[in-house]
């Protein structure tokens, strides 16, 4: 939940990708592509994903940006946090790391980046995994990560 409401009704626009060239571990092609999340039918959160493809032991990144967006708002009208998902026995999981590594921190789209602390166990987890959830099952583009639990 967020400020008392339900995350609920989710669809997911998907909007820019980009290949960020190589990873450093491993060598293989990474890829970062975000949309919107919108809640019905208005504006709600940003997204964006970012895996290095083929590479499930890699995991995924999923960092959010939820607020207030539209006319008359700002960065100070919105707070992201960022998730690492990846497959533990078979399953996919989510876990809420710190976003002050991830680029999401330098976003000028993000008024506030929350901790872990400020997630866990607050009304916005409801929020945050709903989010995460609805990007994961919706996401076109991300069907490799969404098979990654089916392969193991």
């Amino acid at each position: 939940m967020v400020g008392g409401e339900p995350a609920e009704g989710l669809a997911i626009e998907a909007a820019g990708a980009v290949d960020l060239g190589p990873c450093p571990d491993c060598g293989t092609d990474t890829r970062r592509v975000w949309g919107h999340v919108r809640r019905g039918g208005d504006p709600f959160a940003a997204y964006f994903v970012e895996w290095t493809i083929g590479r499930p032991d890699h995991g995924a990144f999923f960092d959010l940006i939820v607020g207030d967006w539209g006319e008359g708002t700002s960065s100070a009208d919105r707070w992201g946090c960022s998730l690492d998902y990846r497959i533990i026995e078979g399953k996919g999981a989510f876990m809420v790391i710190d976003s002050s590594q991830r680029p999401l921190a330098s976003s000028n789209l993000v008024g506030n980046l929350l901790a872990r602390r400020h997630i866990i166990g607050t009304e916005r987890a409801g929020a945050v995994f709903a989010l995460v959830d609805a990007v994961l099952l919706q996401e076109p583009r991300i069907g490799e990560i969404r098979s990654w639990a089916s392969e193991q």
